[in-house]
């Protein structure tokens, strides 16, 4: 049985189909079999930023309608030996994603798949609601400034809400001179908001959207932030990522608070 991670945020621009594409890239790397799912209904891009735009025919919106079968909306990878993809519809429309059918979907995929990564839409809509049902477990991609701090709280609220407490915070996009000016809230004032696990911080880096502009995750390449998402990705499942990376102190993930 696999398991679902959603990958939230309060605002768009945080990072989130950048860690939707990369960690699920970098469990593919962990032969581990993952589906990656757009859920931004009206601003897909993940095909786009995977190079993978002339395979997207089809959404999950046509699968989740059973308009079309699994094997017809899923694009595989050739890159990843076991990485997928179901790219978003291309219609903006707040109701076109169902609670309901949505777990449903979710509980068919988790018997295909160890791990299903589902980039969810920005915001609190009912789209987002929807994108979340039935998942086991989400990361919450902020930026350490005050106004996505308290975006993501409430994403977290709504998370605890419906009932899902395995819960973690990755903090993205820290900048090296903002941050020397105190401007940003520090890990602790960020603790006292929220009450979540970092399970990582990352600066501001260049790299990923190098790599995104080229199609491709940054997992492969022997980068900081590439190290990074490897050790997050051995601590989701427990396993050894197929590239030479750093030892690190040991960390629980998704840890109860």
């Amino acid at each position: 049985m696999g398991e679902v991670i959603a990958i939230t945020s309060g605002k768009g621009g945080v990072g989130k189909t950048t860690f939707a594409i990369n960690i699920g890239s970098g469990l593919a790397l962990m032969n581990k079999k993952v589906l990656i799912i757009d859920e931004n209904n009206g601003l897909r891009n993940l095909e786009i930023a995977m190079g993978l735009s002339d395979f997207a025919f089809y959404n999950f919106i046509d699968y989740m309608n059973n308009k079309n079968e699994l094997k017809e909306v899923v694009i595989k990878d050739n890159r990843f030996e076991k990485l997928y993809i179901i790219p978003a519809a291309q219609i903006c429309n707040e109701n076109i994603l169902n609670a309901d059918k949505v777990r449903e979907k979710y509980d068919e995929l988790k018997q295909k798949f160890d791990y299903i990564i589902i980039d969810t839409p920005s915001g609190v809509s009912n789209g987002f609601i929807s994108s979340i049902s039935g998942i086991d477990k989400s990361i919450i991609i902020s930026s350490p400034d005050i106004l996505s701090i308290r975006n993501a709280d409430k994403i977290k609220s709504i998370l605890l809400d419906k009932g899902i407490r395995n819960i973690a915070l990755i903090v993205n996009k820290i900048d090296s001179e903002i941050k020397k000016k105190n401007a940003y809230l520090n890990n602790r004032d960020i603790d006292d908001l929220l009450g979540l696990e970092i399970i990582e911080e990352f600066m501001y880096d260049i790299d990923f959207q190098l790599a995104l502009s080229k199609g491709e995750s940054l997992v492969k390449y022997n980068t900081d932030s590439a190290k990074k998402i490897c050790k997050i990705c051995e601590d989701i499942c427990g396993g050894k990522i197929i590239l030479p990376v750093e030892k690190k102190k040991k960390f629980k993930l998704f840890g109860k608070r």
